[in-house]
């Protein structure tokens, strides 16, 4: 993709994980600036090249792919226009550490929401109404984590097409609230195991943040 594309797509590669250790198994994928492919036992590249807008090896970190992919698109979204984080693959590679973080590690949602309020606090000539939303799609239907009675969601369209959701919104004034949001809608998800993963969920979630902004009267 050109520098231009509305769509950034990032790889990033994670660590083995314990049960792989165990296992004694050994990273097939290896990458070349931008690129990946894999290699078989003896290290020798076989398949396609894959070429990709970022990549990141196992060794970087969630602020290294913060500032390098989503940065940007927090100060876009602070000047007013739409910004989709989407975080795409299968159980246990790695998507939730990328997100969420660790007890160690802040994860892309801390590392955004903070720095949405850090636009906030330092914007003299604005005033800001931050609002969010969680909701799942589970089974074709789609939740509000956020309403009490978990009720699912019609959607609606407009007269210029946009699509509607009327999910309840909570207005949020600084990190804490937020994350206060998102540990009282992770309460009613749906969670189930598989073998790859005690604790996979088996429902897609959806964190809305909106930002309303006026000019100060001078």
């Amino acid at each position: 993709m050109s520098s231009t594309d509305n769509i950034k797509v990032a790889i990033k590669a994670r660590p083995l994980i314990q049960r792989e250790i165990v296992e004694g198994l050994e990273p097939v994928w290896r990458i070349r600036s931008n690129s990946v492919y894999q290699t078989d036992d003896v290290g020798s590249r076989f398949g396609e090249i894959y070429t990709f807008d970022h990549v990141f090896d196992q060794d970087c970190t969630n602020t290294n792919v913060y500032t390098t992919v989503v940065s940007p698109l927090v100060e876009s979204f602070m000047e007013g226009f739409n910004a989709t984080i989407f975080t795409y693959g299968q159980t246990s590679s790695g998507k939730t550490h990328t997100i969420l973080g660790s007890k160690s590690e802040d994860g892309l949602f801390d590392l955004v929401v903070k720095d949405i309020f850090h636009y906030v606090s330092a914007t003299t000539d604005k005033k800001y109404l931050i609002r969010c939303s969680y909701f799942e799609i589970y089974n074709e239907k789609i939740n509000d984590l956020l309403e009490k009675s978990n009720q699912a969601l019609a959607i609606r369209e407009d007269t210029k097409g946009n699509m509607l959701l009327n999910a309840r919104e909570a207005v949020v004034t600084n990190v804490a609230e937020v994350k206060e949001k998102m540990k009282e809608g992770n309460k009613v998800r749906r969670i189930g195991a598989t073998g790859m993963n005690e604790r996979s969920s088996r429902s897609h979630t959806i964190f809305r943040i909106v930002s309303q902004q006026s000019l100060f009267n001078s």
